[in-house]
């Protein structure tokens, strides 16, 4: 698979390598919404698995849409909400994609960067729309 980060050793931590590779690409992520998604790989020694994440796309407005994807392990979407977004919640579409995306695929999770730059994540429909903060 094209794209790919560097591998990490964890889930979150690819998430946040995620988010810090949006941040760090100046304050274009404070007009515009992008995603990513986390997969996993096998190691080069194939003792554990490595996490990565695919890289990061937008449309250059307030929403994303991205493919799932294919023939690898997904633990997690990850995206952002611009400031024009009013609230530091996930959304109600947000929600809606978890649960078609958690019949077909289950065990992935939602994260998402807020526009206070809050992490917060959601592994079931009832953590929506708050999310569980994540520690930085």
């Amino acid at each position: 698979m094209a794209g790919l980060s560097k591998a990490y050793d964890s889930v979150v931590d690819a998430v946040m390598g995620g988010f810090k590779k949006i941040m760090g690409n100046g304050v274009q992520w404070h007009t515009n919404e992008y995603g990513f998604w986390v997969i996993s790989q096998p190691s080069p020694d194939k003792k554990k698995p490595v996490f990565h994440y695919t890289k990061p796309e937008t449309n250059n407005a307030g929403h994303v849409e991205m493919t799932l994807p294919s023939g690898v392990p997904v633990f997690a979407n990850c995206h952002t909400h611009p400031k024009s977004t009013k609230t530091g919640d996930f959304s109600t579409g947000d929600k809606r994609q978890f649960e078609m995306v958690r019949k077909n695929r289950p065990g992935i999770d939602w994260y998402l960067l807020n526009p206070s730059g809050q992490i917060r994540r959601a592994t079931t429909a009832g953590d929506f729309p708050g999310g569980v903060p994540v520690a930085l």
